[in-house]
């Protein structure tokens, strides 16, 4: 429980500058979450993950991930797509003339897109975890 605590107007208390001065600057600059997390409003999208396959990136279970439209799609990339009408995060890798889906930096669990007709969303740009408390 809290309880207000009546102070005499004119006490001299001894100054806290550094903490107030940083209290103060903090307020001054609250930062909202979306200004950091998003460069391009209008082609940004959220997902929330389903699963912990793309644990190996920090991306688990209950994970928001942030995906930008905009942003060219590169082998290296996590990516949002479609494949066979199942939507995936997965990590964009090319080998050898070939185009794969991977959940790890190793080809042992990867999926062989080429050829296939999938749809690809956008880049992951930043990844979401809620701390349980």
């Amino acid at each position: 429980m809290i309880t207000e605590v009546a102070l005499p107007r004119h006490l001299k208390l001894p100054k806290t500058s550094i903490v107030k001065d940083k209290f103060d600057n903090l307020i001054q600059r609250r930062m909202h979450i979306a200004s950091r997390i998003v460069d391009n409003p209008s082609n940004t999208y959220y997902f929330e993950v389903d699963n912990d396959q793309m644990r190996f990136f920090g991306i688990v279970k209950g994970s928001i991930v942030v995906v930008d439209k905009s942003i060219e799609v590169l082998s290296g990339k996590l990516i949002v797509c479609c494949v066979d009408d199942e939507w995936l995060v997965r990590k964009l890798c090319t080998r050898e003339n070939s185009t794969y889906l991977c959940i790890n930096n190793n080809f042992d669990a990867c999926i062989n897109i080429t050829g296939k007709d999938i749809k690809i969303i956008g880049v992951v740009t930043w990844n979401c975890q809620p701390h349980n408390i």
